[in-house]
């Protein structure tokens, strides 16, 4: 992930060390997504298969659990919740164009999920293209106004384009759905230490 980097991020082992925790609370923030969606499985059957590939991806072994996705879809054919789990494994091992083309196969069959629409958000904020992530993120924040993390995304690539004051304003709106995130409370905080009183009382 790109992030902007300030007094915490300079020396690079603590920059190494953010990063990382930045990726593990993304994932598991994206596992929680997953698993609340978790009844829309078709079956008991299928349900369990997904529970257990939501526990690889946990575990962070995305290869293996790539492996028995691309398995179960070459017997059944699939369907969103196969394609989101597969395209989240493609995207942080880097696979970033097969996972870009199993977003965008499901979401031509799915076009309003809002999973698959914040992946495929990520997807492009991880590959440094801002200005298509920012457009799926403001899409995505009109069709589904409580889904988490979007305006937390929304406030990051405003910072990184430089302009804090509208970063700061997402922050709030996300504190406001999410009052424990705690990545929104440290770039919030670290944010209004930066632009003073003046410029954040406005």
């Amino acid at each position: 992930m790109s992030d902007i980097q300030n007094q915490q991020t300079t020396h690079p082992a603590n920059r190494k060390r953010w990063r990382l925790g930045l990726i593990v609370s993304g994932l598991a923030g994206l596992l929680y997504v997953i698993i609340t969606f978790l009844p829309l499985a078709v079956n008991d059957q299928q349900r369990e298969f997904l529970a257990d590939v939501d526990r690889t991806m946990a575990d962070r072994q995305f290869a293996l659990a790539q492996q028995r996705l691309e398995q179960q879809i070459s017997q059944d054919g699939g369907g969103t919740e196969y394609s989101l789990r597969l395209g989240i494994c493609q995207s942080m091992q880097e696979h970033f164009d097969q996972a870009r083309r199993t977003f965008d196969q499901a979401l031509a069959n799915d076009p309003q999920e809002a999973r698959l629409l914040y992946n495929r958000a990520l997807l492009d904020y991880r590959q440094r293209k801002y200005d298509p992530a920012m457009d799926r993120l403001a899409e995505l924040a009109e069709l589904a106004p409580y889904f988490p993390g979007v305006r937390y995304h929304m406030a990051r690539i405003h910072e990184i384009q430089d302009r804090p004051r509208q970063a700061l304003d997402c922050y709030v709106q996300e504190l406001n759905l999410d009052p424990g995130s705690s990545s929104s409370w440290r770039r919030y905080l670290y944010l209004r230490r930066e632009l003073g009183p003046d410029q954040t009382d406005r």
